[in-house]
């Protein structure tokens, strides 16, 4: 049965809606309210009508593939920096630990190919499960559409992504919908691939993972269509995917009296 720390199917979840408009008072109302430093320069993206003033003017320059906030960080972006709401999630129980299992999934969202989207795209997500589910974004980590490594619960925390293994496992999102069968689907990048490989090697570094873990998809494990078919594929091609599917069928109790005390590669 489901657990309190135990999600719906996060492919239920909707997509979100970034677009938004912007709109700018007069700055003599402005002044006369408070000051205020004057501003030069006003960029605009994805907006029919912009208030300056008294009237609405059409925006008709456009800012294609600019970065309008600077990422903090060249890839590994902490909670703190996409401005997640604090939340307190379960440690991982001591006798899983170090984990030896990674279960990769898809969040079935819209993509974020800039930081400024994906932290917004993370804020919104967290503020679903929150609202609804009142727990914390399920996975430890996600992976943005423009490459970087977003942490969710982040390391040593069990997560909400896959049933009945989020005691003993990390659990990776992927942001976007990787059913490669659908008329729309996301593309899995080198970008992406190579900063995963960064982030599970910063966890075996910190003794999070153990050197000789597996990866999966939660297909492999689950009755799901996650992480879909593209992104499945890909993970085919890691070195440490477990090809086996030695994991499905058994609680994390049972996968570590089998694997606990014996290697995992050439098993």
């Amino acid at each position: 049965m489901w657990t309190p720390n135990d999600g719906n199917s996060i492919e239920e979840r909707g997509r979100v809606n970034n677009g938004s408009d912007l709109v700018v008072m007069d700055e003599r109302a402005i002044a006369a309210a408070m000051p205020v430093p004057n501003v030069a320069t006003l960029n605009v993206t994805k907006s029919s009508k912009v208030h300056i003033g008294p009237k609405f003017v059409s925006v008709t320059q456009n800012v294609q593939n600019a970065e309008m906030v600077k990422a903090p960080h060249e890839w590994n972006i902490t909670r703190e920096m996409w401005l997640a709401q604090p939340f307190n999630s379960t440690d991982i129980n001591e006798k899983f630990d170090p984990l030896m299992l990674v279960v990769v999934q898809h969040t079935v969202s819209g993509e974020c190919t800039k930081f400024a989207q994906c932290a917004a795209e993370l804020r919104t997500m967290q503020g679903w499960y929150i609202a609804l589910h009142d727990y914390d974004i399920p996975y430890n980590f996600l992976i943005g559409n423009d490459g970087r490594v977003y942490e969710g619960r982040g390391w040593n925390k069990e997560g909400a992504h896959t049933f009945g293994y989020n005691r003993c496992s990390v659990g990776i999102g992927f942001v976007g919908d990787y059913r490669g069968e659908r008329p729309h689907h996301s593309q899995v990048t080198e970008s992406q691939l190579n900063r995963t490989r960064m982030l599970l090697e910063d966890g075996v570094r910190m003794g999070y993972l153990r050197p000789d873990f597996l990866i999966v998809g939660a297909k492999d494990i689950q009755d799901t269509a996650s992480p879909g078919s593209n992104l499945l594929h890909a993970l085919y091609l890691f070195d440490n995917y477990d090809h086996k599917h030695r994991f499905r069928g058994l609680n994390c109790t049972q996968i570590q009296e089998k694997f606990g005390d014996q290697p995992l590669r050439g098993v």
